[in-house]
């Protein structure tokens, strides 16, 4: 039965191409869009020796986390690596590294921030963390991704993909909790699209993807909890150290591909 589990993980593949940030393309459109639509707050910086990392698979992804290790104390680039390697979004990114390279904060600073959440998980450190790392809303995903990268030990993701997957599979797994205003946003998002029947292209352009809200912290951190204690279990079944990482790297490929993982 834990085979499941490590098929998925090992299937894991996040796509992610660094350079599309800083390279001579990235910069121009950072460059043209502050020009175009006339705004002050974006990061047109060159990142000598950083954004250079790129690919798909289990292996890639595991070589960014190592790098971002080695240096996460030390210099605030591989920080605006994350917020690009999560967003996917040259323009969104950039917004957030001209917040954060514009304060008064170190690499260590953010890493300390991080490690302090990490230790006790409540609200208002996580917000604290954010607004440090730049991100403003009250998004989870984001600032999630750079707290995984400080200590994949302990801190998973979340997204919209592991936060589906524990919609449908909480009441299965004891200590998991439903995301519930994730579920409300779906709900909401299902009944527009079938009281208008927009068309996928419609849909994308006017109803907005649900995303994981600061409402679902409750559920958030019971998942963290959970993917520490389940990692404790798949390490006992496979003899294989399985970190919280680990665990939803499994979940969002499952979720993603329609795999199915077992119940241990």
């Amino acid at each position: 039965m834990p085979q499941t589990w490590t098929n998925a993980r090992a299937q894991f593949g996040f796509k992610f191409n660094l350079m599309d940030y800083d390279s001579v393309e990235g910069r121009k459109e950072r460059i043209g869009y502050k020009e175009k639509h006339k705004k002050t707050g974006l990061d047109v910086s060159r990142h000598d020796g950083y954004f250079q990392l790129y690919g798909n698979d289990l292996e890639a992804n595991t070589a960014l986390e190592l790098h971002f290790l080695e240096h996460a104390r030390k210099t605030l680039e591989v920080y605006y690596e994350i917020l690009f390697w999560k967003t996917q979004m040259v323009f969104r990114a950039a917004k957030m590294i001209n917040k954060l390279s514009g304060r008064n904060t170190s690499a260590s600073d953010l890493f300390s921030a991080g490690e302090s959440f990490i230790e006790g998980l409540d609200r208002k450190s996580f917000k604290h963390f954010s607004g440090l790392c730049g991100i403003s809303g009250n998004g989870l995903a984001v600032p999630s991704a750079i707290l995984c990268f400080i200590k994949p030990e302990k801190m998973p993701i979340v997204d919209l993909w592991v936060a589906r997957w524990v919609n449908e599979h909480h009441q299965e797994f004891e200590g998991l909790v439903a995301f519930d205003d994730f579920n409300h946003q779906c709900t909401h998002r299902q009944e527009i699209i079938d009281a208008n029947a927009l068309t996928e292209r419609a849909n994308r352009l006017v109803v907005p993807q649900p995303i994981v809200r600061i409402k679902d912290f409750e559920a958030y951190r019971k998942w963290i909890l959970w993917t520490r204690k389940f990692a404790d279990v798949l390490t006992g079944y496979t003899k294989t150290k399985w970190r919280a990482r680990d665990i939803e790297m499994a979940i969002f490929t499952a979720q993603r591909e329609g795999l199915q993982l077992s119940i241990l």
